[in-house]
């Protein structure tokens, strides 16, 4: 937990580890030159439990510096992330450290996460893709997983050197970008295990020079420079769904990914789109786009060869739902797109 003058929030943050009903855990704080009371608000809570150790870095650093000193100072096989501002929930640890022990072939799981305002209100909830194939697919795009919400193996950052100093903006997707080069997988857990605080006293940067640097770490990915980026990744994407091509092909959702992957593939050639599917009664036998709205219910009559999900609240369950159905996502019988199309989007409007 890498800390600066959050003397007011620090305790919360610090109480919600210590309510964890996993509780084999070490807490390295590391403070990162505070000028407030934030080192004794620390030293309190570490003399009433003997897991929490507090370090300190007498001039203010950067984020990854300060986390590569509590990186080389812990003594555990899994790290879990953690800022000062925020609160974990208290099975976050059980349920993610399960995953692992039960999954040696994954390095890196995170949960979803809330957002919440200083009065404590919920204002977003954010979701990332939950399968290892769909997140690599995603890594040289977006940041795959919510950094301060997971949990990595030691011995996957070890092999990668920790953190990049060189990245004081944008670390955290250096760091998946250099995982997922040396052939690591990650997963997310589709749960809100971490609440993320803001607060109006969150670190920030200039938005440019952040994306600047996240650009330049998704550009690594490939190996070339920031310039190049922009064609390189809308080529991503079309090789990415280039499985979906030549086949019978129905689109789960009907909101705004739905429409831009509609979009997409008027823009594209083999795309053969035969209809769409939705769960509200409302919408079933009506069409969209020129084409008709179906139930999930009768999907086994559909003759879908394939399935592209463009609703993201409800990936998860729709490729649980699919997944019993008989549909194999190995197999590329169906694939998540939603993402892929807002970063397409995205992408377009800078070109």
């Amino acid at each position: 937990m890498p800390i600066h003058n959050r003397e007011n929030l620090v305790g919360k943050a610090i109480e919600s580890i210590r309510a964890q009903t996993y509780e084999d855990w070490e807490l390295i704080v590391v403070d990162d030159g505070s000028t407030d009371s934030t080192r004794e608000v620390v030293d309190s809570l570490a003399n009433r439990d003997s897991r929490i150790q507090l370090l300190t870095v007498p001039k203010q650093s950067t984020i990854p510096a300060v986390r590569n000193i509590g990186l080389h100072a812990v003594k555990g096989e899994l790290i879990a992330t953690m800022d000062s501002d925020d609160i974990s929930d208290p099975k976050r640890l059980e349920l993610l450290t399960n995953f692992l022990e039960q999954n040696q072939d994954i390095a890196a799981v995170s949960s979803w996460a809330r957002e919440i305002n200083d009065k404590g209100d919920e204002i977003a909830l954010t979701r990332t893709s939950t399968h290892p194939f769909d997140l690599l697919i995603e890594t040289p795009l977006c940041d795959p997983l919510i950094n301060a919400a997971s949990i990595v193996r030691k011995s996957a950052l070890d092999d990668i050197g920790g953190y990049d100093e060189s990245y004081a903006l944008s670390y955290d997707s250096r760091l998946w970008v250099m995982l997922a080069l040396k052939g690591y997988r990650f997963v997310a857990i589709p749960q809100f295990l971490y609440t993320i605080c803001w607060h109006g006293g969150n670190v920030s940067h200039n938005r440019n020079e952040s994306n600047r640097y996240a650009r330049l770490a998704y550009a690594s990915f490939w190996r070339i420079t920031e310039q190049e980026y922009l064609g390189r990744a809308l080529r991503w994407i079309d090789e990415s769904l280039s499985s979906l091509k030549n086949c019978d092909l129905f689109i789960w959702g009907t909101g705004r990914a739905a429409e831009l992957f509609v979009e997409y593939t008027h823009s594209c050639s083999d795309f053969h789109l035969k209809g769409l599917i939705d769960s509200n009664h409302a919408l079933q036998g009506t069409t969209r786009w020129g084409l008709r709205i179906n139930s999930p219910e009768n999907i086994d009559y559909l003759q879908c060869e394939r399935i592209a999900i463009a609703s993201r609240p409800g990936q998860f369950e729709i490729a649980d739902f699919l997944t019993h159905r008989g549909f194999d996502r190995e197999r590329g019988d169906f694939m998540p797109v939603a993402r892929l199309m807002i970063v397409h989007e995205k992408l377009l409007l800078e070109g």
